[in-house]
């Protein structure tokens, strides 16, 4: 249930894919799932193929996402604390002469 709390923040924050949310959440399951089973049904490894497959597409896309469309370092701070504001994560962002402008 690690991937839980990381997941409804994924969800809500809108700057990674929804999708990646979800399967983090699934994740969570499927970990719990694994604990579960391996307490009680030790021998039996059926239900842990289908669980190693969802946390691999969420642990990896989480990864590869970051990776490929991470923060990019050339964006000034106020554009991030701009798009913060426009989605309800702050309550006012610096007004830039940009910001004027338009």
């Amino acid at each position: 249930m690690r991937w839980t709390p990381w997941a409804l923040l994924v969800i809500k924050s809108r700057f990674l894919p929804r999708l990646l949310g979800i399967l983090l959440i699934l994740d969570g399951f499927a970990e719990m799932i694994w604990f579960i089973q391996a307490l009680l049904l030790p021998a039996y490894p059926a239900i842990k193929v289908p669980g190693t497959v969802v946390s691999l597409l969420a642990e990896v896309g989480l990864a590869l996402w970051l990776l490929i469309k991470g923060v990019s370092s050339s964006a000034p701070a106020s554009a991030w604390m701009r798009r913060a504001c426009r989605a309800g994560l702050m309550a006012n962002a610096p007004v830039t002469s940009k910001d004027r402008t338009a």
